[in-house]
Parts: C-alpha cells; sequence; structure tokens
C-alpha cells in the first residue's frame, strides 16, 4: 500500500468525526447535517487520482501522446464517414503547463477528447410516460443518470432519433443549473432506451479514452471550484458556455493507467459510502438516545426525585452526548423549555405571587390611561 492510500485508508475515524450542518440542503436533499470530513475525503480521492499519486506508473504503458494520435485518427475517420461535423481545431496546450506532469502523462483539452459535444432536443415533453424517454435536469441523481426522473416527448423526429440517442459512456453535464449542482454529471450505462434533452451536455468521448475516467477529471475540477470559476451567474443559476467547457484542461494519463486509476477510485468511494452509511446510522443512534434522555427530562418535572435522577444520567454522559450541532441545539431548547416551566431556579415561597404582580399590573395600566398617557385598551378575555 502507497503513501495516498495509507493516508486515506488509516485515518478513516479522522475522515468520519468531521461533521457540520448544512446552510442550504439544495434540491433533491433532505439531510440537514453533511459529513464534512467524508465529502473531503472524496475530493482528496479525486486529486489524487488526477495528479498520478493514486495508482503507480507503469514505464510500459503507451504514453498518452500516442493515445491522443488515435483519438485524432478515430475523429478524422468519422468525420470521412459523415457521422460527426468537422470542429474548429483547438490549440495545443503550452509547453510550459506539461512540465508537472508524471512520466507518460499530459496535459489536453477537454475538447480533444470528445467526438461530441452538443445540445439536446429541445422540443415539449411532459412526465406523462408516453413517447421517447428524454433527459432533464434532474435525470442526474447522485453522479447517476435516475431513470425514474426523465421526461417524455411525442414530437422526435424519426430522423433525428439516432442523433439524440445516448450510447454507453456519453457523459451528460448540467451547464445550466445553481451553484451547487452546476457542471454535476453522470455517465450513462447504455442498458436503457434514453434520448438527450434539453439543459444537459452530452459530452461523447473517443472510444480510445476511459469515459469514467474523463467524468472523474471533471468531477476534480468541479469540487476544485473550476468550473463556478468560468460560468455567467444570474439570480438562483449559473450558467457554462460550451467553448469554455472544450477549452478545459484535462491531465491524461496512459489509457492502460486509466483503467488502473478508475478501479482503485472506485473501490475507494465503495469505502467511502461504507462509511458514509456506518457514520448515518450512529448520528441517528446518537440523536435518538438524546432526544429520548432530554425529553425525560422535561417529562419528569412533576417528580422532584425523578427528575434529579434523569439530569443526573445526563450530567453523567454530557461529554458523550452533546457533541454535535444537532445534539446542542436540542440541549438549548431543553433548558428554554425548563427555564419556562419554572425548573432552572429553585422557587421562594416568600416571593409576591405572580397574580398579585398581574394585578399590579392592571392597576398601572387604568392609572396611566386615565392620565391619557397611554390609550385605554379592550380588556383581555380571563385564562
Amino acid at each position: 500500500m502507497d503513501a495516498a492510500e495509507k493516508l486515506i485508508t488509516e485515518n478513516l475515524d479522522v475522515w468520519a468525526s468531521t461533521i457540520k450542518t448544512k446552510t442550504s440542503a439544495g434540491r433533491g436533499s433532505s439531510k440537514k447535517r453533511e459529513l464534512y470530513g467524508i465529502g473531503k475525503l472524496r475530493e482528496l480521492i479525486l486529486e489524487l487520482a488526477v495528479r498520478g499519486l493514486l495508482v503507480p506508473q507503469d514505464p510500459s504503458d503507451e504514453p498518452a501522446t500516442k493515445l491522443l494520435k488515435k483519438v485524432a485518427i478515430e475523429r478524422a475517420e468519422l468525420i470521412k464517414d459523415g457521422e460527426i461535423k468537422k470542429q474548429k481545431p483547438l490549440l495545443p496546450v503550452e509547453e510550459k503547463f506539461q512540465a508537472d506532469q508524471p512520466n507518460g502523462w499530459t496535459l489536453s483539452k477537454l475538447g480533444i477528447l470528445l467526438n461530441r459535444i452538443s445540445n439536446g432536443f429541445s422540443g415539449k415533453q411532459d412526465k406523462s410516460g408516453n413517447g421517447y424517454p428524454l433527459t432533464r435536469i434532474e435525470t442526474i441523481s447522485d453522479s447517476a443518470v435516475n431513470l425514474k426522473k426523465v421526461g417524455y416527448t411525442t414530437n422526435l423526429p424519426e430522423e433525428k432519433l439516432e442523433y439524440y440517442r445516448l450510447l454507453e459512456g456519453d457523459i451528460l453535464l448540467s451547464h445550466i443549473n445553481s451553484d451547487y449542482h452546476v457542471a454535476k454529471t453522470a455517465v450513462f450505462d447504455g442498458k436503457s432506451e434514453l434520448y438527450h434533452g434539453v439543459n444537459l451536455l452530452l459530452l461523447r468521448p473517443s472510444s480510445q479514452i476511459n469515459a469514467i475516467y474523463v467524468d472523474l477529471c471533471i468531477n476534480q475540477l468541479r469540487w476544485a471550484g473550476h468550473f463556478l470559476s468560468i460560468a455567467q451567474h444570474a439570480i438562483g443559476q449559473s450558467s457554462i458556455n460550451q467553448k469554455k467547457v472544450v477549452e478545459t484542461l484535462i491531465p491524461l494519463p496512459p489509457l492502460a493507467e486509466q483503467h488502473r486509476i478508475v478501479a482503485k477510485v472506485d473501490e475507494l468511494m465503495a469505502l467511502c459510502d461504507q462509511l458514509e452509511q456506518e457514520q448515518e446510522s450512529s448520528l441517528d443512534t446518537h440523536d435518538t438516545l438524546v432526544a429520548t434522555l432530554l425529553g425525560a427530562l422535561t417529562t419528569a418535572t412533576a417528580d422532584a426525585g425523578q427528575f434529579a435522577q434523569v439530569w443526573q444520567r445526563i450530567q453523567a454522559n454530557f461529554d458523550t452526548l452533546f457533541t454535535t450541532e444537532s445534539s446542542i441545539d436540542q440541549l438549548k431548547q431543553t433548558i428554554l423549555q425548563l427555564a419556562v416551566m419554572g425548573k432552572l431556579v429553585p422557587q421562594d415561597d416568600e416571593d409576591e405571587a405572580a397574580s398579585e404582580l398581574l394585578r399590579k399590573i392592571v392597576a398601572e395600566k387604568a392609572k396611566l390611561a386615565k392620565a391619557g398617557l397611554i390609550k385605554k385598551q379592550k380588556a383581555p378575555s380571563s385564562i
């Protein structure tokens, strides 16, 4: 196991323990807390992957520069056969940016790796279930294509069916969305019939490239803030221009290493998923325990002995119970509730009764009204 993998796997308890409350849950999310540490761990995995630090390089792998030549040959053949349109050539990456790449790697503009980038069918669609299934913004769900959230149309022309039909390895990119979701992607697995709808960009990588590796790079750039930096911002949404997408720089390893990187990322992300599930379950159990004990405190107020017993139990486990924002918020609410129930400070039998205090308030208001200092108000009904 190399140093990068040790950094991840030998510190899982540290990654899992960092939690924060979401300022905004975002569309499609009902969770009020965020497993911040695990989220950062996912970002680290992607960053190590695209820097060539997640798996070892193999000197016998064909270098990425030769891979780019194969990509160019494939595109030229597709243009010749009329399967794709000839695109305006992109300028090569400046040599000064290539210096920091690992052995066998090269920097490439994303557009060079694609046989196609296009918008979807913009005709009328609905949720009736009739006609051809079309992608919508909501179709990208948790980095996967969610077939339960598609639209349907009967207006898709027969002669355009093959053009709009999605193929295995196609990447869908949300180029118009909120700041949180813009540049979100999903890779289509090709196991169902689905057509390309509006508001998602279609990126079709060359067959010479591992499409999942390209998607991995896009996600790393998204979390690093690249796409927000090139987006146009309006109230409530951001948009990314196609031209800026194709100019995006992608670190390209040899094809064999792309496969190794994808396999390792899958392995580590599965570990993150497992860690997330365990942490969520642990937090839910913790929240339930805190709520039960604090609930017992407020319901035990009629019996002083029972109240003291519950409080003693809470006090003995204070540093274990109140470790999250949620548990501390529950404690604050309980303290306020106990305060208005008269349970925070002792009562003194010599104190003037509140009923007498109310009588004095009524007398004072009457005196002020008689003196013309305040208006006479209609007497409220008694409780």
